[in-house]
Order: structure tokens, then sequence, then C-alpha cells
């Protein structure tokens, strides 16, 4: 079964290892410690691999750092090397060396699932992913992942097609 940092999926079996990917948030209280609680009331234990680091407020996002592709893929050998790893969620991949050091350490390491959150634009507006990650993103990742979790507009950027408002519009612009 699936454990997701969400609070998603089935649940997860006693002793499941998760590896979370994604950005370390500029607040006070922060959403990634939420994950880990629920990770640990599950029954998981839960690692992290810091992808990108955000300046925000409660106003939004004002920055972002990104590691060097090298530091992710370092960060992933340690956690790999240590753990037998379960399943893997990422998130803020923020750009295309981080995507493509994404998956090839996922590639190297085979996790029994992947899911892969497609954290594109913050809410505040600013982009969390340069649009020339785009590409790698849906080619390396999208066909390492168990499952996905676009909104509209980034299941429309995933596909090529023009921004849709709703799914129908999603499923029309797919067609043609």
């Amino acid at each position: 079964r699936l454990a997701l940092e969400e609070g998603r999926g089935q649940g997860a079996d006693p002793g499941d290892r998760i590896l979370a990917d994604g950005r370390q948030q500029g607040r006070a209280v922060e959403p990634r410690h939420f994950g880990d609680r629920r990770q640990v009331a599950l029954g998981a234990y839960g690692a992290s691999v810091i992808t990108a680091l955000t300046a925000q407020n409660t106003q939004g996002v004002t920055g972002i750092h990104t590691p060097p592709a090298s530091f992710v893929t370092a960060q992933m050998d340690a956690v790999f090397q240590d753990l037998d790893v379960d399943a893997v969620k990422l998130g803020m991949l923020a750009n295309e060396d981080v995507v493509r050091a994404e998956a090839a350490g996922l590639r190297q390491y085979k996790p029994r699932f992947v899911v892969l959150v497609t954290a594109r634009i913050s809410k505040s507006g600013h982009a969390l992913l340069q649009p020339d990650a785009v590409a790698a993103l849906r080619d390396e990742l999208l066909p390492l992942a168990d499952l996905i979790t676009p909104n509209l507009p980034e299941a429309a950027a995933l596909l090529g097609v023009e921004g849709a408002t709703d799914e129908a519009e999603l499923e029309q612009e797919e067609l043609v």
C-alpha cells in the first residue's frame, strides 16, 4: 500500500520508509513538518531531500534558492544508501538540472512507488518550476511516476496544450 505525505492513499504499513523531495519552506510553521507527523502517525518513517528553499511569508514567495543538482544527488545517495525506501514523493523541483538529477536517482534506486506533485506556480503567482524544466519533467519524471497530481494549468502544460479552465476543456484539447 502506498503512503502519501499529503494524507491521501490507503495508509502506511508499519515500517514503510518514505522519501519526500521538495522545498524547505520559509515559514515558522511549515507544511513539511506536518507531513512528517502524518507519516509517523501512519507508522512510516520519513526522510527528506531538499530541492529548493523559499523565502516567503503569508503574502507569498519572495525568493527561491535552488541547491546545485550535484547536492540533490548527494542527498538522494545519502538517504537511499542508509534506508530501504519504499515510496518517494516529489514536490518542488525548481529547474531542469534538479529534475534530471531526481530522475537519474529514481532510475538508479528504483523505489516501489513514486508520487509526482507537479508544483509549478505558488498560490501568490511565483514560478516554482522554470519554464525550461517542463519538458524534462514530462520526459524524465512522468514515465517514472505511479501517481501525478497536477492541477488544470499544470496538466495542460505537461500535455503541451492551451490552458483549460475545467476538466472537460482539458479533455477536448487533448483530443485535438
